[in-house]
């Protein structure tokens, strides 16, 4: 194993005492917590994250999206996802622990406890993670010396970084009700839940179990474990009303952009998503031009008689300067009517 990543990543779970770096670990999952020094993080299977700070993201997928726990040894399911690739994936029984490293480790009263849970709700509904696995909690140990993980840097995040619009089509009350027969029952009960939230956003939290549990037994499989649901309506009660269900992306096709054909290398990945990006990036600042642009001529129309720039900056909600540049730069019809 990597010696230098080991030491950067071992860095996130320690805490100083007396000068000594130390780790909070498990023999085993149902074990006592043990406190050792941090040079023993090799040889225990499982290790205590975010004990005294939220420091990383973690998501516990016991219900893989494709079915194959393998999926989170591929970058680019993650990038597929809208999400940025984990630090370190740790193989499970059932599917696997995937965690993002924080670079501004969150205090556990702090002001931006709020938007922690914000990014871990997205993540987990992302994901298909299990909302009931707390943020403070045993998880497989990546720099175990007989785990199967796969550790794809030592890179750290801006928690706003990590923070990716929810995607998700408005699913009414029973449009998730296949995916949840089909297995990614996590993220269907996070749905409907949400959908219920929108549509029910003073329901308190015994009204949103009831909402979820009875949709739940409904379903042609097994209910999610109550703390599960517990975990899932706290989130969407938490921050449902952060989130917006989308129909994907607008712009899809309209650049007539070519298809990544097949696998590539990720060196060669980043280059062409990069060019796509360049491209999308031109494209969305020529539509706020064109869209600027008609807001102030529209302004201008408006106006009658004498026309100011203070005027029409107000009218069109942009600032004087950017008024003044579309109104001479732009050859508006309307120039020699402003009085400066």
């Amino acid at each position: 194993m990597n010696t230098d990543k080991t030491s950067e990543l071992s860095a996130l779970f320690t805490y100083d005492r007396n000068g000594e770096k130390l780790i909070k670990v498990k023999e085993q999952k149902e074990s006592s917590v043990l406190e050792v020094p941090v040079d023993e993080i090799e040889s225990y299977p499982y290790l205590i994250v975010n004990k005294y700070r939220y420091s990383v993201i973690l998501t516990d997928i016991d219900e893989p999206r494709t079915g194959d726990k393998e999926e989170g040894c591929d970058p680019y399911f993650f990038e597929g996802l809208g999400l940025p690739i984990p630090n370190t994936v740790t193989m499970t029984t059932r599917g696997y622990h995937a965690i993002w490293s924080l670079l501004y480790p969150v205090a556990k009263n702090g002001k931006g406890l709020s938007y922690y849970r914000h990014v871990r709700t997205t993540y987990n509904a992302a994901t298909n993670g299990d909302f009931s696995c707390a943020a403070t909690c045993a998880t497989r140990n990546p720099l175990y010396h007989g785990a199967d993980s796969v550790i794809f840097g030592n890179w750290r995040y801006e928690l706003a970084k990590l923070d990716i619009p929810f995607k998700g089509n408005r699913p009414g009350f029973r449009v998730p009700s296949k995916d949840y027969v089909d297995g990614n029952r996590n993220t269907a009960t996070f749905l409907y839940a949400l959908a219920a939230f929108k549509a029910c956003p003073d329901a308190d939290f015994g009204r949103m179990m009831a909402y979820v549990e009875s949709w739940q037994a409904e379903q042609k499989a097994t209910p999610l474990p109550r703390s599960e649901n517990r975990g899932i309506v706290a989130s969407v009660l938490r921050n449902g009303g952060r989130y917006q269900f989308t129909g994907g992306n607008p712009n899809r096709g309209r650049l007539a952009l070519p298809k990544r054909e097949g696998f590539l290398p990720l060196d060669e990945f980043r280059v062409w998503k990069a060019e796509h990006q360049a491209i999308g990036a031109e494209y969305a600042r020529s539509c706020l031009i064109q869209n600027t642009e008609a807001r102030v001529q529209a302004a201008v129309d408006s106006l009658q008689g004498k026309v100011t720039i203070k005027g029409v900056a107000r009218l069109a909600g942009v600032s004087k300067n950017t008024a003044k540049k579309y109104l001479y730069g732009g050859g508006q019809s309307a120039v020699s009517r402003i009085v400066t």
